[in-house]
This record gives C-alpha cells, structure tokens and sequence, in this order.
C-alpha cells in the first residue's frame, strides 16, 4: 500500500437482523418449504416423470386463475424432485411456514385473489454471492450509514444561518422553512457541509469495499412488521400492525461475521487545491466518534420505545444494553463504532435530526405530512400477529483493525446464537439427497443411452436392409420371397410326397431356368438346402429336383 493510501480492517458484529438488499427475491415457483426450511431451487434441472411434467406444463398453460396455485401444489407435492437441486436451504420462521402452507389451499375466486396468493409468495432476499449463496455485505451501505454520522456532525458544528435555513420544530415540519421545502432531498445541504461536490467531495476518498463473510452466514426469512409507535386514544393498547412483509435476514450473535478492507486516500500532502480537491478529509476515528454519537442517540430513542410498548423481549434489551456498557471504553477510544443499516432501520437514521423531513402517508387521496421523525417502526418478528418479543432492525458493531478477541463482544454472540438453528443435519441431509438424486440420474442416464442406442441400431439395420432391398433384381426378391415361404412350412412326412408345396417347388424351379446365369446358381444354393430340412426329397419329386437343382448350377 502506498503513502497515499491507508487500508484500515473493518470487522462487523450484527446486533439485530439485518436486511440489505439488491431488488431479488425467491420466486414462489422456484421453492418449497418442508420442515420450516426453504429449499430454493431451479426448476429446469429437476428430472420430472413425463406424468409431472405434463401436470406441470397443463398447469403453466391453463391460463385459469388458479394454474399459478396449481404449479405451487405440484411443487409442494413432488418437492423429492426438487429439493435435491436447492442452491439455498434457508430456515423460515414458524408465521412464514404457516403462511406459505395456506396459500397453497387457499380458494382463488378473481384476479385479486390470484395476485395476493402470487405477490405474498415472493420473499426478499438478502446480498448474496453468486458462486456460492452465502451472504454479505455491501461497502455501499455501511459508506452510507458513516455519511449519515458525519453529516450530522457537520451540521451540528454550521453556522447558524445554515441552521436556520434548515431547521425543522420539534414536532412537525409543515411549516419547514423554504430552503428545507425546495431542497427535498438533501443535497444542497451536503454539498453545504462537505464542503464540495462530485470530485471535490471528500466521500470519495473513502473506498469501503464490501463486507465479505468469515464463514456460513446465519440467517433467516422473518416477518418485517409495521407498528405505530403511539397508538390512537380510541383503540388504546392496540397497535395497529399497518403491514407485515417476508424478508431474508442475517441473523443477529455472529462474532466478526463480515470483515471489509476498506482504503481512505490520503492528500494530507497535496495542501489544499481549492474546486480541484476535497477540503475536508476522511479520518477513520473521527468518524468512528460521529457514528458513536449519531446512533448511540438513536440507539437509546427505539430502545426506550421498545421497552415502553413492550414491544421487544426486555432480557434481549438489558443484554445488549449491558454489552454497550461494557464496551464503553472500546468506543471512546475510537476502536470501534455502532451503525445502522440496512431496510428498516427507520427513516430518523438515514437523515440529519435537525433537519429532518420525513414524509408521513396519511391515507389515499391525501396530501402527505412531514415531520422531524417518524411514527411508525419496524419490528422482525416470527409471526405476523406477534405482539412482543420483536427485533428492531440494522443495528451492528464495527470493529476498527482488531487485533485481539473482545471478551464481552464474543459472550454476548455466544449467548445471542444460541437459538439459531442448527443447519448442519439439514445440510447433510440435503448433500445425502444430492447424491441419491445424481445417482438415480446416471442410472436414468445409462438407461435412456441403451434405449437410445437400441433405436440408433434399428434405424442403422433397416436403412442397410432398405439399401439391400434396393440393390436387389426382381429374380433376387422373388428367391428371397420364396425362401421365406418355405422357411415358414413344416418339415414333410415320409409318405406325403404329395403334398401342394412339392408342385410349388418345382414350378418356382422350373421358372428359375430362365433366369440369368448369376441368379440361377443363387437360388439352387439357397433351395436346396431348405429341400433337405422340411424332407422334401420324397419320390419322383425328389429325383426332379436334384435335376433342377444341377441344371440351374450349369
């Protein structure tokens, strides 16, 4: 690495479920769930009895309502035929299971009907790696979550007229000064407290690659749900869930899961180059203490709301407000920093607090609102009507260029990972059904090639007797008839010398004498031993063959 560039180890410890996203998802025709476990798999490589894969194919091109709903009960039906292909098997929570389980025999009456039992089915899945399905993390997200801190640092330290062009009240932004109005999305203020823009801005000398995995990724399909956090005085105690989704996440308790090599440029010795460089420059440690002052915040806001609605388990909560406690120390010093990432970390950690306009939806045919913050939150939940017990979203640990084990760290992931599930026997199980699957398949193999090969010879064997057939004369296919003839007749008797096929005989020989030379001599080798098996050689008849027989060699 060279003077300019400084490569600083980034180890991440998720704290909650995290869900980051690139816009796939599992396609409800390409799983089955068994044994509250997904098997993601492609359908075009299973090898299907032709009386499935014509249930499969009728399905597909019913163009009825409920030939979707078809397709996923065959799925479900003859899941042995596919499972053994899954690229993932990934455990699901009990709600989901559930769910999944009742689509399959929910009656489908109209298009709206088929297009919640199509659009449920479709589950959101996390950053994976294409070569083998494990999961990570995007540098971009946790670039993010950094800007977001150093942002509001910033901002925190603007000349008051800034803020007072940006500042929203306490409660409600409708009446948002103009700058913040015109300004929606936020980057005229940036450009404001970064002091640049594009290549001017400092955020490019900060290069956060991605956040590779330190082995098999925990994760799991959960319920997103979608909470008030003040419930309205009428329905007092009810929280009103707006809507529950189904998401892949990474699974809270994994010690150092993900590490990133990230690289911050160093121009400390170019000076300053006002409108050709960035006047500001990236310091890891200043940004760990912006992020450790952002999201702390943030932290003990939800934390406090959780415990309040008893929404969350209060052991989960105490838990991991201890470990920040003891990690006190760790973070001061700059060694490490909290972040928010991800969907669902609520829209109060992806904005500056002060300046905050987060649009509030207040119904169809409304005008939105906006406010400093926001009035829902969501939770991950294990069923869809789960009231307590919940998991906030995106919270984790950055470690910066660790060197040693952290004690409190690595026995609070001990304890955290307890309840993740066990997915070695689920694996083996899988890899045992992958064998007998490409065992079965050879076997279906040598037996389609000896059927294949059995054919190509038929075909070979009756194209050369075609051939043969043509390249025959008149005289030759006449023999040929004959012998067949003759072939198909029993031996003779001693006693029926006369017998109609005698008289056959020697008309067909007496005809022959005309034949050509080459002709003639063929059809007295290939008569007269036909003669000698079926005991033709009786009485007068047999002395008049023999003589037919020397005429048509000479």
């Amino acid at each position: 690495m060279n003077a300019f560039l400084h490569s600083v180890r980034l180890c991440l410890t998720p704290l909650a479920p995290v869900h980051v996203g690139l816009g796939e998802e599992f396609d409800p025709t390409g799983y089955v769930i068994e044994d509250n476990l997904l098997y993601a798999f492609d359908p075009s490589r299973a090898v299907l009895p032709d009386g499935v894969r014509e249930k499969l194919l009728d399905a597909a091109s019913s163009g009825k309502l409920d030939g979707i709903q078809k397709i996923y009960r065959l799925l479900q039906e003859h899941k042995e035929l596919f499972t053994p292909h899954a690229h993932s098997i990934i455990p699901v929570a009990d709600g989901v299971a559930k769910k999944y389980s009742e689509s399959l025999g929910k009656p489908v009456q109209t298009e709206g009907d088929l297009k919640n039992v199509f659009n449920n089915n479709y589950l959101e899945r996390a950053a994976y790696l294409p070569g083998n399905g494990n999961l990570y993390l995007p540098g971009s997200s946790v670039k993010g979550a950094i800007r977001t801190a150093w942002l509001e640092a910033l901002y925190a330290e603007a000349p008051s007229e800034i803020r007072a062009r940006y500042d929203t009240a306490d409660d409600s932004t409708d009446n948002a000064p103009p700058s913040a109005v015109q300004d929606k999305s936020g980057t005229k203020l940036e450009e404001t407290l970064l002091l640049g823009r594009f290549h001017t801005s400092p955020l490019r000398l900060l290069k956060t690659a991605d956040f590779m995995p330190q082995g098999d990724i925990a994760r799991k399909i959960v319920f997103a749900c979608n909470f008030k956090k003040y419930p309205p005085k009428s329905t007092a105690g009810n929280r009103e869930r707006a809507v529950a989704t189904r998401k892949e996440v990474i699974l809270p308790g994994q010690y150092r899961a993900f590490v990133s090599e990230t690289v911050i440029q160093d121009l400390s010795g170019m000076g300053n180059m006002p409108g050709k460089l960035p006047f500001l420059r990236p310091d890891i440690k200043k940004f760990a203490g912006y992020c450790n002052t952002c999201y702390r915040k943030r932290f003990d806001e939800e934390f406090a709301l959780l415990s309040r609605r008893n929404f969350a388990d209060k052991g989960g909560l105490e838990r991991l407000d201890a470990l920040y406690r003891q990690l006190h120390d760790k973070l001061e010093a700059g060694e490490a920093f909290l972040i928010r990432l991800g969907r669902f970390s609520t829209a109060e950690s992806k904005t500056i607090a002060a300046a905050a306009r987060i649009r509030i939806m207040t119904g169809k045919g409304n005008p939105p609102r906006f406010r400093r913050t926001g009035t829902t939150v969501w939770l991950a939940a294990d069923d869809e009507h789960q009231q307590s017990g919940l998991l906030p979203f995106g919270w984790a640990l950055v470690e910066i260029n660790p060197e040693e084990d952290c004690r409190p760290l690595l026995d609070w992931c001990n304890e955290e990972s307890r309840g993740h599930p066990d997915m070695r026997a689920a694996k083996d199980a899988l890899e045992n059904k992958r064998r007998d699957a490409e065992k079965a398949a050879r076997a279906k193999k040598v037996e389609e090639d000896a059927v294949r090969l059995q054919a190509e010879a038929e075909a070979q064997a009756r194209a050369d007797e075609a051939r043969r057939k043509a390249a025959m004369s008149g005289e030759e296919r006449k023999l040929e008839h004959f012998c067949a003839t003759i072939e198909q007749h029993r031996p003779l008797k001693a006693g029926e010398a006369g017998a109609a096929v005698l008289n056959d005989c020697a008309a067909f020989l007496d005809a022959a004498l005309t034949w050509p030379d080459k002709e003639r001599k063929l059809c007295a080798d290939s008569i007269a031993p036909l003669l000698k098996a079926k005991n033709m050689y009786q009485g007068k008849k047999g002395a008049l063959f023999k003589d037919y027989l020397n005429r048509l060699r000479s």
